[in-house]
């Protein structure tokens, strides 16, 4: 499990660190304080063989849109857009282990492509020259800048690897995917994840092994009537059905959105033994008298998996039902980190278990 991470030049950071971290992370924080950066960091700093995740994050943050250059797609990844140093993101495992990722842009390549009009790439620039062709069609030559995204992985076993991701003059992204060995897997569950086919995937996976027993113990925390959970055909996909004590299993999909979260949630952290679950705006979908619940049924599971959680919130309910919950289990596995703003900078205030205690028994605000 990670103990410590330090992120420089990425998003809002200039400077981040972050110690004493447990198994299970809750970054509390006002808007805008980089709590969802702080979930991207971990995501990129595990997944640096794979370039198309710098990429992902756009789509994360609702921009549907494919970036027509290099500068849309990669420049807000730096602090302040400082593209011209590198990205640093580091962690160590305990005493006996660290890896770091530096993610950073090749100088910008300028060359000329002639195209006829109809075939114009999207990272085109201003046109140089135009002539007739010989069919009349009219030819364009453009300026064309062109920069690489290069990340490269370290750690202190000696491993080294890099990827790189290339804008090429028609627009399309050529990625050059590095090899990292027995690196811990991550998977990002943003605040509102539901891709029915996973959870199905995910869900069979737990019930070859017998714990989807536990998944249908963690759900009775949101769904008091649940019997069972199967899987059958609907709509011609295989989908979860929830057997709720009405005469008929009932779709996931036409379950409540705490339903499924917690059944994505959970279900992903068991399929994910020894590797990293970031989940963004926990609470989403969830209803408050039910979080004390269902933050024991998460602690539980990423035990049994040997998961490390990080997740963010922003509801002070979240973060008393996970001190709550983790005082129940009598086990030092929480970890909560106040995001704030300190003389222009972004910082993470540790919040230790007895100062919650003393704020939730005295109703003191603790996320700012």
């Amino acid at each position: 499990m990670l103990t410590s991470l330090a992120i420089e030049n990425f998003r809002c950071f200039e400077r981040l660190k972050l110690d004493q971290l447990r198994r299970v992370n809750l970054i509390v924080g006002p808007n805008n304080v980089g709590k969802t950066s702080l979930l991207e960091a971990l995501f990129l700093l595990h997944g640096a063989h794979n370039p198309n995740l710098e990429l992902r994050l756009n789509i994360w943050r609702g921009i549907q849109q494919f970036p027509s250059n290099w500068e849309e797609a990669w420049a807000w990844l730096f602090y302040r857009k400082r593209i011209n140093a590198p990205i640093e993101l580091s962690a160590c495992a305990g005493l006996d282990f660290e890896q770091g990722v530096s993610i950073k842009l090749t100088s910008p390549r300028e060359f000329e492509v002639s195209f006829t009009q109809d075939e114009l790439p999207l990272t085109s620039s201003k046109a140089k020259s135009e002539s007739e062709s010989a069919d009349t069609r009219k030819r364009v030559t453009l300026n064309v800048e062109l920069s690489d995204l290069i990340i490269e992985y370290r750690d202190s076993r000696g491993q080294k690897s890099t990827a790189r991701a290339t804008f090429k003059p028609d627009g399309s992204i050529r990625i050059d995917q590095g090899r990292i060995a027995g690196q811990m897997s991550a998977v990002f569950l943003s605040a509102h994840t539901r891709n029915i086919k996973e959870q199905a995937i995910r869900f069979s996976g737990l019930k070859a092994t017998g714990q989807h027993v536990k998944l249908v113990k963690a759900l009775h925390s949101v769904e008091s009537r649940l019997q069972s959970l199967d899987i059958l055909v609907f709509g011609g996909e295989p989908v979860i059905h929830a057997d709720t004590n009405i005469g008929m299993p009932v779709p996931l999909p036409m379950m409540g959105d705490g339903f499924n979260r917690i059944v994505t949630i959970i279900s992903t952290i068991a399929a994910r033994p020894n590797g990293l679950v970031l989940i963004d705006e926990i609470e989403n979908g969830l209803y408050f008298s039910a979080l004390v619940n269902i933050w024991a049924a998460i602690m539980e599971a990423a035990a049994l998996a040997d998961v490390q959680i990080f997740a963010t919130t922003h509801s002070r309910e979240c973060v008393v039902a996970a001190l709550v919950a983790a005082t129940e289990r009598g086990k030092d596995e929480l970890s909560i980190k106040r995001m704030q703003v300190v003389d222009s900078r972004i910082e993470a205030i540790a919040l230790s278990q007895e100062t919650l205690a003393y704020a939730s028994e005295n109703n003191l605000e603790i996320r700012k």
